[in-house]
């Protein structure tokens, strides 16, 4: 075993959404308000149907 661990240090926005974003981990970042239709979109663009029922996601 070691005697002396390493440490590094990380910045100071490491684990951040926007770190993420930069970094490639994350496609998009919106408000909270907007993240309920912007799950609707991006779902409908992937379900065979294309189309979710907003109606069912909202209730």
């Amino acid at each position: 075993m070691s005697a002396q661990a390493q440490v590094n240090r990380v910045p100071d926005n490491f684990q951040t959404s926007e770190f993420n974003w930069e970094h490639g981990m994350v496609d998009k970042i919106v408000p909270r308000s907007e993240m309920r239709q912007t799950l609707v979109t991006i779902l409908s663009h992937v379900t065979k149907k294309g189309g979710i029922d907003l109606g069912a996601v909202m209730a």
